[in-house]
């Protein structure tokens, strides 16, 4: 067994799409390194988001993608773990980290290949860490992977997608650092002059992400 001990976070990414809508995108890469790197920043148009986290240890706490432009915007995001094969003393196993989020009954834990694996139509609650506002919403997943918010993402607001994703401090034999990346993806489209086709909620922005790929 080798004890892994220092996260390190990646960069965040924005750019703006041409056509009627601006996108921004911004994505976070944690793992277990012996190095660390700042974080790069390109910002343009409007709409700016930022993925953040905070890094404690073996733990990765608020997930969270924030409003950090001028005009608020519909988001989607993704978090995606690592669910890889090592072997321990008694033969091959699963390794993979617990997800910790916000449910309708409150906090829920699972597996990572149990959360990586959601369903469409899967709906959890931002976490507590969000915005007051943005409590009160919900996280729909698509068929295209991606969490949807289903309410505007206003300037300043941030919402939590996992509260916790945390490994054992035991990394089996046969695993390397470089397999234990946790990424984290968000989008972000304006809202204003973009066709939802009359949708609301998480609709309204799975419609205004389709709208932008159509152009």
């Amino acid at each position: 067994m080798r004890k892994i001990n220092q996260w390190l976070k990646k960069r965040n990414v924005f750019f703006m799409a041409a056509g009627f809508a601006v996108l921004s995108a911004g994505v976070s890469l944690a793992l277990f390194t012996d190095g660390e790197t700042k974080a790069n920043m390109i910002r343009t148009g409007k709409v700016d988001i930022t993925v953040e986290e905070t890094l404690s240890g073996l733990e990765q706490r608020n997930i969270a993608v924030s409003s950090t432009g001028r005009s608020p915007c519909y988001v989607r995001m993704r978090v995606n773990v690592p669910v890889v094969a090592g072997t321990d003393a008694e033969g091959t196993e699963w390794f993979t980290p617990a997800v910790t989020y916000m449910n309708g009954d409150g906090s829920c834990s699972v597996d990572g290949k149990t959360w990586n694996e959601c369903s469409s139509g899967t709906v959890i609650r931002p976490g507590e860490n969000s915005s007051p506002d943005v409590r009160e919403a919900q996280w729909v997943k698509m068929d295209d992977g991606y969490w949807y918010l289903s309410e505007p993402l206003e300037t300043g607001e941030r919402a939590v997608l996992c509260d916790k994703v945390n490994f054992r401090s035991e990394v089996p034999a046969g695993i390397s650092k470089d397999q234990l990346s946790v990424i984290a993806y968000a989008e972000a489209i304006q809202l204003d002059n973009v066709e939802v086709d009359g949708e609301s909620g998480a609709d309204a922005a799975y419609a205004a992400f389709r709208q932008l790929k159509r152009n």
